[in-house]
């Protein structure tokens, strides 16, 4: 099966690609840089490549997200994304409880699972639980000298016993 990743080559799909690949499938990373061989450079925000990734995909997964605009990604990000699309089924990537969270982030997240209004083949959500490495990433990012800069509403459970202090 053909699988267009975008996002591919970002936090999730570094895990993900490989897996997709072990199982037998042909993965095209999509993203903003190229990286490698096979890869197809994309803009969400701008819709830029998005006919060339999907236009021989069988499933589109769907990884991109910007807390800094997500009405671009999520959103018009998912709908430009759909109306690309002809018959192959998309797989977007969400967030567990997206449709009870505060932030406007999450809101706008909840939003790209319905398709940002778009049109295209069928599509799925899959939410997820947050991933232990973007939490060290957004502490290792949000606690620099002089003084560690956490949102007022941060919440998170769990043993992180392996992060390095």
């Amino acid at each position: 099966m053909k699988i267009t990743v975008l996002g591919g080559r970002g936090l999730l799909g570094r895990q993900l690609s490989p897996l997709l690949t072990n199982a037998g499938h042909e993965v095209t990373h999509a993203s903003r840089s190229v990286h490698g061989e096979g890869d197809v450079r994309v803009d969400l925000t701008t819709g830029e490549g998005l006919p060339e990734a999907v236009e021989d995909a069988d499933i589109v997964v769907h990884l991109v997200s910007d807390a800094r605009q997500p009405q671009k990604t999520d959103v018009a990000g998912t709908r430009s994304l759909l109306n690309a699309m002809g018959d192959q089924h998309l797989i977007y990537m969400s967030i567990v409880g997206v449709d009870k969270h505060p932030l406007g982030e999450e809101r706008e997240k909840e939003k790209g699972e319905k398709g940002g209004g778009g049109d295209g083949g069928g599509h799925a959500s899959v939410r997820a639980t947050q991933f232990h490495d973007f939490v060290a990433y957004f502490l290792g990012a949000a606690c620099k000298p002089p003084v560690p800069l956490i949102p007022k509403r941060f919440l998170f459970k769990g043993k992180f016993n392996h992060l390095k202090h």
